[in-house]
């Protein structure tokens, strides 16, 4: 059996410049832990043997899809416009959540100083707006293709255990509380 290239279904979202803003602290702050990685070449053996507590596991084509965004966004994201739009499918909008989580935390730790003075539920409402352009993105995305989609999920999730367990600083880890999520707080 062959695998099909890896062609999601995208969707157009736009992004102001107030949520650039908020995106690209995070952004910035993720490639900088990610790219000392790449640079040594020390990534990790793609295939390992399954471990039965498992929280994470580098990835090739997710990692592909990660550095296809980021050279597509830098431009973006540094040229200051007021609105762009972009074409991205679910786990581009998933990395983007990510980054969006990574700044509130960087906000909330004093580490970054917030884009404007009501941080916290600008970010909580484009966060809330990428999880509705996420979730059209991934209906698109099973409609084509529900397996590959599945698997693709699948990968993504590992991925980004991987880099909560072996890229991002300790502060970013979500500590488990009687086996649940923690999510901290409301």
């Amino acid at each position: 059996m062959t695998l099909q290239p890896l062609t999601p279904p995208q969707v157009t979202i736009r992004l102001s410049r107030r949520q650039s803003e908020f995106i690209w602290p995070g952004y910035r702050f993720l490639w900088s832990n990610l790219r000392p990685i790449l640079d040594a070449g020390i990534l990790p053996p793609v295939h390992r043997p399954p471990h039965p507590y498992q929280t994470g596991r580098y990835d090739r084509d997710v990692m592909r899809l990660y550095l296809d965004l980021t050279n597509r966004l830098f431009p973006i994201l540094d040229s200051g416009q007021e609105s762009h739009r972009l074409h991205l499918n679910a786990i581009d909008i998933a990395i983007l959540i990510l980054a969006v989580r990574i700044t509130m935390a960087e906000i909330q730790l004093r580490r970054v100083h917030p884009p404007n003075n009501y941080h916290r539920p600008s970010g909580k409402r484009l966060l809330h707006t990428l999880e509705n352009h996420r979730k059209r993105a991934k209906r698109a995305w099973k409609s084509v293709n529900p397996d590959q989609y599945a698997e693709m999920q699948k990968r993504w999730n590992l991925f980004r255990g991987w880099l909560r367990r072996d890229v991002l600083p300790r502060r970013f880890r979500q500590p488990r509380v009687n086996g649940m999520r923690y999510t901290g707080g409301s």
